[in-house]
């Protein structure tokens, strides 16, 4: 029964005194168990409040208020598993320079926005974020972490701009998907989207970096985007995987390709180190994809490979 419930229950006198102590024992003894839990992941504290739980985590200080009962969120996963993406995080931070223009494009909660923007003061960190309730919860983490460097947009990327109904499972507020194809899974919402160069057009600058991890539509995010790839050469990480790239008709190695043609490689993450990528099949286990110019970032390129 929720706490409220039984005490509801207990003020109408349909719990004895004693009986409502022993079941409210039972139920404040998982305070202490998750102080023992919490010790091994890479979360501090979780703060609870009479507004919202806030996690913290423990290098970086990282505040991110969330829903607990989401069960696909960062600090979720990183309490359940304990980390979150750990190594794929330590290299997207590795690449990440002072000054840099971060797009962290389907922000969610802003894990990695956030860690960019604390741990690089003088970076500008612009997060995007189409989903209503998901938008609160980032703009509220970015005032939590008192973060002047980091802006909040409550619109989404894609090649064209619009409106695009994006289905959104309450269970998982991070899947939330623009595929027709997950309507079985999720709510509608309608939501915008617009494209990055439309974006730059409005608001000229240099972007250094782009995260987007935008459940498929990834491939979507760069063909609106790629004047600007083209013209400023971002590091580019990206989440690439088969069954979701399917539900926008194409393949990640389409996006491989794509970027190859304009003096890109692929690399992914290997012992803190970058291992050259060249085509996914059906045994990559990998998700999260690096991509770097061969150019631009010849530094980095020297400094990672292995």
């Amino acid at each position: 029964m929720p706490l409220n419930q039984l005490r509801d229950s207990y003020q109408r006198g349909e719990i004895e005194k004693m009986d409502y102590f022993q079941k409210m024992r039972q139920e404040h003894a998982c305070l202490a168990e998750y102080a023992a839990f919490i010790k091994r992941s890479e979360l501090s504290s979780i703060t609870i409040t009479s507004e919202c739980v806030i996690f913290e985590t423990s290098e970086h200080g990282i505040k991110l208020e969330c829903d607990p009962s989401d069960m696909g969120i960062p600090p979720i996963v990183a309490l359940n598993f304990g980390s979150y993406e750990s190594d794929d995080g330590k290299m997207l931070l590795s690449l990440v320079d002072d000054g840099m223009n971060f797009f962290d494009i389907g922000a969610n909660l802003g894990w990695y926005g956030l860690h960019a923007a604390k741990l690089f003061p003088n970076a500008k960190v612009f997060a995007f974020e189409p989903v209503e309730k998901t938008f609160g919860y980032l703009s509220r983490n970015i005032s939590h972490n008192e973060l002047s460097n980091m802006s909040s947009f409550n619109f989404g990327f894609s090649n064209e701009n619009t409106t695009w109904t994006f289905y959104v499972n309450p269970a998982i507020m991070g899947a939330a998907s623009g595929s027709q194809l997950a309507s079985s899974a999720g709510e509608p919402q309608n939501c915008q989207v617009r494209t990055l160069d439309s974006f730059i057009d409005e608001n000229p600058m240099s972007v250094d970096f782009i995260k987007a991890d935008v459940e498929g539509a990834e491939l979507l995010v760069i063909q609106g985007g790629l004047d600007t790839i083209k013209s400023s050469k971002p590091v580019l990480f990206l989440e690439m995987l088969r069954k979701h790239a399917k539900m926008f008709n194409y393949h990640p190695n389409d996006i491989i390709e794509l970027l190859g043609g304009i003096g890109y490689r692929c690399y992914i993450t290997q012992k803190q180190k970058l291992a050259q990528f060249f085509s996914m099949n059906e045994q990559t286990v990998e998700t999260n994809f690096i991509f770097l110019h061969d150019e631009k970032h010849k530094e980095k390129i020297a400094r990672f490979t292995v």
